[in-house]
């Protein structure tokens, strides 16, 4: 009897061990960097709400300053800026103002979302590499164990062992 055939399964089933702990490692890898994305995706939904206040604030700053600038032209040309038109013309110019303010909200609010998404299909994409890397890794073993098998049944077969 050679041990020639044993050592060659045994270093097979070892090839598919090996295989397997790479799969998997691998699958795990990718599950990692797929959960670090999701942080970054929550962190960048963050930063676009911080971003979108900040102009929001910026915007209704300097509309408030146009508004005084329109209130004291109208006062300085002699109009009562308390009755007629004039507090209709700076009503006016409020409501246009806060739809601008309610434009930049609703973007920033718009793009948090679509980070949050994204954070959450990067979510689901560590969870699918994770399941692949056991997977690829048991599909390996099973691959040897199934080559092990047949070699065994072929040198048993031919009187090898």
């Amino acid at each position: 009897m050679s041990f020639l055939p044993v050592v060659a399964m045994v270093a097979g089933a070892a090839g598919s061990v090996m295989q397997g702990m790479g799969a998997m490692q691998q699958g795990q890898y990718q599950a990692e960097i797929a959960a670090r994305n999701s942080i970054v995706a929550k962190q960048n939904a963050a930063a676009a709400l911080a971003a979108g206040n900040a102009k929001q604030q910026d915007q209704a700053m300097q509309q408030a300053a146009q508004m005084g600038k329109a209130k004291a032209v109208q006062g300085a040309s002699g109009i009562d800026v308390n009755s007629g038109s004039a507090p209709l013309v700076l009503g006016g110019e409020a409501g246009l103002a806060g739809l601008d303010q309610s434009r930049i909200k609703q973007g920033s609010v718009n793009t948090a979302q679509n980070f949050i998404k994204q954070s959450q299909d990067f979510t689901a994409q560590a969870q699918i590499d994770k399941q692949t890397g056991i997977n690829a890794m048991f599909s390996s073993l099973l691959g040897g164990v199934n080559s092990v098998a047949s070699k065994w049944s072929m040198y048993k077969q031919y009187g090898i062992m």
